[in-house]
């Protein structure tokens, strides 16, 4: 048995066996709780947004710069692509070839050039939605949005990389964790591989 003193005045109150408190906690609004995947919970993508241009997306109006692809054109403007990636920053700001000629030539896949492009120019992820819902599409801007130097594209691709990683895609996720050095993707995929071989392996035993 051991006695409570008053903290004040140090002096005797009592003595008791036990003191047992029970707290009952009631929230008016309950915490939404969500399965976060690790580029939920370390980046900063989307916070804060960029400046919102995408009424100039596409638009000829003040454009001073042609994105070519292929066959297809996108008009676009040098000071908004330079105010996003300085990549394009360097490269209008010199006497480089594409600055003279206003002109910039991609040989990648048109739909990744126009996300970019359009994630450029909306300068948030929020609401941001792909022209192809396939993995490999995902690659294309996940690989572009590197190039030129958009790290919140590339976690906005990464995320959804990650969430497609299973049986069938983890070997070729895992090349691309491992060429980008993305060790979250590596991680994954790794082991989603490690899984599949044992249960193979416990199969044919």
């Amino acid at each position: 048995m051991k006695p409570i003193y008053n903290l004040k005045h140090g002096t005797r109150i009592s003595t008791v066996d036990s003191l047992k408190l029970t707290f009952e906690l009631q929230f008016e609004n309950p915490p939404i709780i969500k399965h976060l995947t690790p580029y939920d919970e370390v980046s900063n993508y989307d916070s804060p947004p960029y400046e919102n241009f995408s009424e100039f997306f596409m638009s000829k109006f003040l454009s001073d710069v042609t994105i070519v692809c292929g066959e297809k054109e996108i008009a676009a403007h040098k000071f908004i692509l330079a105010k996003r990636s300085p990549v394009f920053w360097n490269m209008f700001s010199g006497d480089n070839l594409e600055s003279v000629q206003n002109k910039v030539t991609l040989l990648d896949d048109y739909a990744a050039v126009l996300d970019m492009i359009r994630w450029m120019y909306q300068g948030s992820s929020s609401d941001f939605k792909l022209q192809t819902v396939e993995l490999q599409g995902h690659f294309d801007l996940y690989k572009l949005s590197d190039r030129y130097d958009l790290p919140r594209l590339t976690s906005f691709c990464a995320k959804l990389i990650y969430a497609e990683i299973n049986v069938d895609t983890a070997m070729e996720i895992y090349v691309i964790g491992k060429v980008y050095q993305d060790e979250e993707l590596v991680d994954k995929s790794a082991s989603v591989i490690r899984k599949f071989i044992i249960i193979r392996h416990s199969n044919t035993c």
